[in-house]
């Protein structure tokens, strides 16, 4: 994916930073990787923290298919991050009762601003689960503070592959509640 201009990204992030967040407090951190050089080397720690772990058999079952992501990366393939240029977390402080949803709220935002203007995203659990479940370091590595909920990470760039439409689906569950 191409990365975008510093301009379209201080946009998106400025008009995301008015997304709702519970009692109106607005204390989510967005915290933005920008450039290339960054992201690869964010990339490099990232994989060199997974091949420890999994050379001092620290993976539990739970998190065992690391192992195929490092031997992707040896292999050429970037399973984690996809290649994506950018990346966006976002988190808040521990003592705001609505850290959680604060920072779902914010990224969903950021993801429909994004999808309007044609720009590429993907939420990315597996970079959570690395950084937390593996290597906490990273966090710190990004600027994150320690007194904050850590939220899951976006990646997100120019798509390479251009899609006219999502799966059209008719199906969805509802309740509809009648108490008369």
């Amino acid at each position: 994916p191409e990365p975008l201009d510093p301009a379209q990204i201080d946009h998106l992030l400025r008009t995301v930073a008015h997304a709702p967040t519970g009692k109106n407090t607005r204390r989510c951190l967005f915290t933005l990787v920008e450039d290339r050089a960054t992201m690869d080397e964010l990339r490099r720690r990232t994989l060199e923290g997974l091949r420890r772990a999994v050379q001092e058999r620290r993976l539990g079952s739970e998190l065992g298919y690391f192992r195929h992501v490092v031997a992707a990366w040896d292999q050429g393939r970037d399973i984690i991050f996809r290649d994506a240029p950018h990346l966006l977390t976002v988190s808040v402080p521990r003592t705001v009762t609505t850290a959680d949803a604060d920072m779902v709220i914010a990224l969903t935002c950021f993801e429909l601003l994004a999808a309007a203007t044609g720009i590429g995203t993907l939420w990315n659990a597996m970079i959570k689960w690395a950084f937390s479940q593996i290597d906490e370091d990273l966090y710190a590595a990004l600027g994150v503070p320690d007194d904050h909920v850590r939220g899951t990470f976006m990646i997100f760039g120019m798509p390479e592959v251009c899609y006219h439409r999502t799966v059209l689906r008719d199906d969805y569950q509802l309740n509809r509640v009648r108490l008369i």
